[in-house]
C-alpha cells in the first residue's frame, strides 16, 4: 500500500505527527487535496489533525483517547534536511516585538540545538509512546515520493547525510560530509 492509499482508506481518520519543522503542513497540502483552505470548517480540522512531538500532542495519544481507529502518519527526514527546515523557519519570523513570534523563536532556538541524537530520540520515545498505548501508525519519509518504511529503514534515513531531491536543492544529488555542513 502506498502513502495515497493510506490517506484514502483513512481519510477521516488521519493524524499528521512529527516534530516542529519536518514539514506536515507540506505534506497534507500535497497529499490531502480535498481541504478548503477558504473554509473555515476545513481549516479547523486541518488544524485539528496536524501534531507535533510533545505537549500538547501528548494529551491527545493518551490512554483516555478511545479511538483508536485513528491512522497516524509520522512524518521524517534526514536529521540535516530537518536543520535547514528549522533555519528556513526562522528567516520566516516577524518582528521579534510581537510575543507570538518571540515565542516561536525560542522553540526554533531550543530545536536548532538538537543533536542528531536528540532527533532520533525524539521519534523513538513518540514511537514507544504510541506503541504502549496501542495506537497504530506508519513511518513515512518525508521527501519526493513519501515511501513507507519500515522501523529499521526509518531509523537509518532520520541519520542519512545523502540528498536525494530535496525540494530546496531539486535535481541535484549531492553527498554531505557532514552534519554540520
Amino acid at each position: 500500500m502506498d502513502i495515497q492509499q493510506v490517506i484514502e482508506a483513512n481519510r477521516d481518520n488521519i493524524i499528521i505527527y512529527g516534530p516542529r519543522c519536518i514539514g506536515k503542513s507540506h505534506f497534507a497540502s500535497h497529499n490531502m487535496t480535498w481541504f478548503d483552505m477558504t473554509d473555515q470548517n476545513d481549516l479547523d480540522h486541518y488544524k485539528q489533525i496536524m501534531k507535533s512531538f510533545g505537549y500538547p500532542s501528548s494529551h491527545f495519544f493518551s490512554k483516555n483517547n478511545s479511538n483508536k481507529d485513528i491512522k497516524i502518519i509520522i512524518l521524517g527526514a534526514p536529521f540535516f534536511i530537518w536543520k535547514e527546515r528549522i533555519e528556513h523557519r526562522k528567516t520566516l519570523c516577524q518582528p521579534q516585538s510581537l510575543r507570538s513570534n518571540q515565542r516561536r523563536m525560542r522553540r526554533l532556538n531550543y530545536l536548532a540545538e538538537f543533536t542528531v541524537d536528540m532527533y532520533k530520540d525524539s521519534y523513538v520515545k513518540s514511537i514507544r509512546n504510541l506503541d504502549e498505548l496501542n495506537f497504530s501508525y506508519i513511518l513515512v519519509d518525508n521527501r519526493n515520493s513519501y515511501p513507507i518504511l519500515d522501523e529499521l529503514n526509518f531509523f537509518k534515513m532520520l541519520t542519512d547525510q545523502t540528498i536525494k531531491e530535496h525540494p530546496l536543492d531539486k535535481g541535484r544529488t549531492v553527498e554531505k560530509t557532514s552534519l554540520n555542513n
